[in-house]
């Protein structure tokens, strides 16, 4: 499985923050590298690893209808993300 490049991580968390990109998306896109057992952290930037671990749950509802995480959330994951890199 080939990772996810800082700008490709940046694209899709910029996008999540905008709301051009869904909760649903996002956990989409990042979890497969996230559960896949052939991915290792150590082998990936630990940036991205870090990203991807949060975008996995941008979908998780705190109660029926309501996401436990909202566009705030999402730009201070941008945010801090841009200040590792």
């Amino acid at each position: 499985m080939t990772f996810p490049t800082r700008a490709e991580t940046e694209q899709m968390l910029a996008g999540l923050a905008a709301g051009n990109v869904t909760p649903a998306e996002a956990n989409d896109w990042a979890t497969p590298f996230v559960v896949d057992e052939s991915t290792h952290p150590d082998e990936m930037d630990a940036a991205v690893w870090g990203v991807l671990t949060l975008i996995c749950g941008a979908d998780v509802q705190s109660s029926p209808g309501r996401l436990l995480h909202g566009p705030e959330d999402f730009q201070v994951w941008l945010d801090e993300f841009r200040s590792r890199c």
